[in-house]
C-alpha cells in the first residue's frame, strides 16, 4: 500500500510537489500543468479570523422570499461531506478570497467554472434544502 498524501489533482498518485502559491499537492508535471489551467490563488498563511458567536437569524436568499432557519443553517457543521470538502485548501483558499471580496457577485460567477466549489456548493444545498 502507497504512504504518504495522494495528488490532489489526479488523485492516483501520491504527491511529490507542492504548488509554490497555493500549495495543492501535486504528482506530476502533467498535473501541475493540469493545475495551472485553473486561476491559482495565493495562500494567506497566519491570518486567523476572530471568534464570533453564531447569529440567531434566518439567511435571507436574493430573489425570492425562502429563507433557511438557524436550526438548518447548523446542519452545515454536522455534514460530513461538507467538512471532508474543507479540508481541500484549494477550497478554503478560495472561500477566503470570497468572503474578503469586495466584488462577491463578480468573484461567485468565476468560482462557479471550479468543480471543488461547485461541489461545496451542492452539497451545502442538499444540507439545507426541506426534505
Amino acid at each position: 500500500m502507497k504512504k504518504g498524501t495522494p495528488c490532489e489533482i489526479c488523485k492516483d498518485c501520491i504527491s511529490k510537489y507542492k504548488c509554490p502559491r497555493c500549495e495543492i499537492l501535486y504528482c506530476s508535471v502533467k498535473c501541475f500543468k493540469t493545475h495551472k489551467e485553473l486561476p491559482c490563488v495565493k495562500i494567506i498563511k497566519n491570518v486567523t479570523a476572530p471568534k464570533t458567536e453564531p447569529l440567531n437569524i434566518c439567511m435571507e436568499l436574493p430573489g425570492n422570499d425562502d429563507t433557511i432557519p438557524q436550526e438548518r443553517l447548523q446542519l452545515l457543521e454536522k455534514s460530513g461531506a461538507i467538512v471532508a470538502l474543507l479540508k481541500n485548501p484549494h477550497l478554503r483558499q478560495l472561500l477566503t478570497d470570497l468572503d474578503c471580496s469586495t466584488q462577491k457577485e463578480n468573484l461567485i460567477g468565476n468560482l462557479m467554472k471550479e468543480p471543488i466549489f461547485v461541489e461545496f456548493a451542492d452539497k451545502c444545498l442538499e444540507s439545507v434544502q426541506s426534505e
